[in-house]
């Protein structure tokens, strides 16, 4: 049609004012091996070039007053791009992110308060065994046997007998991913509330298993080992911005020292 302004080859895809999408902007787009299948695509992207160009096109027609402000915007998010950019290189390169458990156990104890349950969370073990399952009293036992997480009679039986099954009681969950193991039949809401102990009950998947060995209630005090990836977070954070700051007094002060950086505003003499 009148619209269309193909040029050498007919490699314009798309056009917008003097805007041009063409094959050679499309290089290392994969839109398949099906030639149908592919210009189906092709079209949708096109159509989606469209619309971006149109919005962009028009907002630069009706906005052109600002565009100083645009401007200055762009190039302050420029610089902020290269330092940030550069800031990472260097703590990748030169400052030791180790961060110790006790500073994560003072930083705890000095900030314990603040450190309050989003939710209850548990210590738990399950075993989910076929329906009508014979079990012996003895595996049951050191099921509920805090020292017995890594013996090799439990962890054998209920590797022979049961259909899943999860030991790693020194670990606290969530109580809603807690629940996501068990089934529908059991609401560990209501039953969390009157007790730890041992569950068994069955449906029509199984017989289930549940101790909750350990438990604490929302609101209340969170424990270390749950927070020690939140407060790692936090004194890496701490411990990158203390690295950048002195870091950047050093390179300010290297460039005040061989004269590449100078302040010609003084005060004035009293």
């Amino acid at each position: 049609s009148g619209s269309s302004r193909p040029t050498a080859g007919g490699s314009v895809v798309a056009r917008v004012g003097q805007e041009e999408l063409t094959l050679e902007d499309l290089e290392g787009i994969n839109f398949g091996a099906n030639l149908q299948d592919s210009l189906s695509l092709l079209q949708a992207y096109a159509a989606k070039w469209i619309q971006e160009q149109v919005l962009y096109q028009k907002a630069q027609k009706e906005l052109a007053g600002n565009s100083s402000t645009f401007d200055k915007q762009l190039e302050a998010y420029r610089k902020s791009l290269f330092v940030y950019s550069y800031e990472q290189q260097v703590v990748k390169e030169s400052m030791d992110t180790s961060i110790s458990m006790e500073q994560v156990d003072a930083y705890y104890r000095q900030n314990e308060k603040h450190f309050l349950l989003k939710s209850d969370i548990l210590k738990f073990r399950l075993a989910v065994f076929p329906e009508k399952a014979k079990v012996p009293t003895k595996i049951k036992a050191l099921f509920v046997d805090e020292d017995s997480r890594k013996s090799p009679s439990l962890e054998s039986f209920l590797g022979v007998k049961a259909k899943s099954f999860f030991l790693n009681d020194t670990s606290w969950m969530a109580i809603a991913d807690v629940d996501k193991l068990l089934p529908e039949g059991f609401d560990i809401f209501e039953e969390r509330l009157k007790r730890t102990g041992f569950f068994e009950f069955q449906d029509s998947t199984g017989m289930y298993w549940f101790w909750i060995r350990d438990l604490k209630i929302k609101k209340t005090i969170s424990p270390l080992e749950f927070e020690i990836p939140r407060i790692r977070a936090i004194l890496l954070h701490q411990k990158k911005q203390a690295f950048l700051n002195e870091q950047t007094k050093q390179w300010v002060q290297e460039a005040l020292t061989s004269k590449t950086a100078e302040i010609y505003v003084t005060n004035p003499a009293p």
